[in-house]
């Protein structure tokens, strides 16, 4: 484990930098670039609306939720055949303790 110490105001000044250096890196440039690419394609080519700084943040954050749901998907749909209710019963407890197992991990 890595401990590190940060003193006085320089350090704290330090701290604060790197925090927004990373805050630059992963939400600003990004959605910079996501607003430029927008308007150079849709705006320029297209005719279609410009966005700005704030609507290219949302555009960057549904882009990084899609991605989410493809490469790691936490919906799993299974189907299967019921023949009567006393399976149908057995089916939905099955689904409820693979449901509340889940919640547990």
């Amino acid at each position: 484990m890595h401990v590190f110490q940060i003193k006085g105001f320089s350090g704290l000044l330090m701290l604060f930098l790197a925090i927004m250096g990373l805050i630059a890196l992963f939400v600003l440039l990004p959605t910079a670039f996501v607003m430029v690419l927008w308007n150079a394609t849709v705006f320029e080519i297209i005719q279609g609306p410009e966005i700005h700084l704030g609507q290219s943040l949302l555009l960057w954050l549904a882009i990084l939720i899609a991605l989410q749901l493809v490469f790691k998907p936490q919906i799993s749909l299974q189907f299967k055949k019921v023949s009567n209710a006393a399976d149908m019963d057995r089916h939905m407890r099955d689904m409820k303790k693979h449901d509340s197992n889940d919640l547990n991990d």
